[in-house]
Parts: C-alpha cells; sequence; structure tokens
C-alpha cells in the first residue's frame, strides 16, 4: 500500500473530475523562472496526521486508520476567478467519498478556508485562496 500517494491521488482525481480545474503539487513556473498567470489548484501531499488503532492496548501501524487534512491553494489572476476555484474545488470535494483500494473512506469535509489574497511579490499580483479538506480513511 502507498498511504500518501493512493490518499493523494484520489482527492487529485476528485477535483480534476472538473475538466476546468487542474492540479499541481507545487506553484507553477515557465522556464524563466517566472510565476504562470493561470487558475489551477495546488494539492500537497501530505502524511496523516492521525494514525489510530482506536484502542489503548493497540498498536497504530500504517495501515491503521488515518486522517489526512490536505492543504489546497487555488490560484488565479483576479481575486474574483480565485474564489471561483475554490468553490469549484468544494463542490467536487465536500461530501464525496473517494476509492482507495483496500481502505474505508469518510465523506470529505471542510477543516478551514482563508479569504482570497493577493501575492504581492508577483507583478501583477496573482490571488490566493487557502483551504484545507480532511478525510478520514480506515482499513
Amino acid at each position: 500500500m502507498r498511504l500518501v500517494d493512493d490518499h493523494y491521488d484520489a482527492v487529485k482525481a476528485l477535483i480534476e473530475s472538473d475538466a476546468e480545474l487542474t492540479v499541481y503539487p507545487a506553484v507553477r513556473l515557465d522556464d524563466g523562472g517566472g510565476f504562470i498567470r493561470d487558475a489551477y489548484v495546488i494539492l500537497s501531499p501530505c502524511l496523516p496526521v492521525e494514525i489510530s488503532s482506536g484502542r489503548f492496548t493497540a498498536d497504530a501501524l500504517i495501515t491503521s486508520p488515518a486522517t489526512f487534512i490536505f492543504d489546497v491553494t487555488c490560484v488565479a489572476e483576479t481575486a474574483l476567478m480565485a474564489g471561483r476555484v475554490m468553490e469549484r474545488v468544494l463542490a467536487q470535494t465536500l461530501g464525496q467519498r473517494p476509492v482507495i483500494s483496500g481502505r474505508r473512506v469518510s465523506a470529505i469535509t471542510l477543516e478551514s478556508a482563508d479569504k482570497v489574497l493577493p501575492d504581492a511579490t508577483v507583478k501583477p499580483p496573482l490571488f490566493y485562496g487557502d483551504m484545507a479538506l480532511r478525510l478520514v480513511s480506515r482499513p
């Protein structure tokens, strides 16, 4: 089992089931090292924030129930467009149960969401909004 890869790939597939959304693991840069000016989603790979057997007398193993918090950043050229990308990501993920071989996955919930902000280090600025999605996975 590839715990991190399998869960990342499943969440990525849910987001990309909207043909307008493209997911990357990091900020997109052009060949010259400049930021690509486009609307896209950054989904950060992560380890579980909790792995627990659910019993005091049993050891937690990599195959134990695991809670993941996926950080998602939506990037766009305008604040409104970044907000729309965030909304589309939520539409594709909230309440969905990704399919992961050998695991029972709970419905994805919203852990947190921040307001859309400008990145003033980029000229002209790009806008981004961060959110976190919670997913609980059991063997």
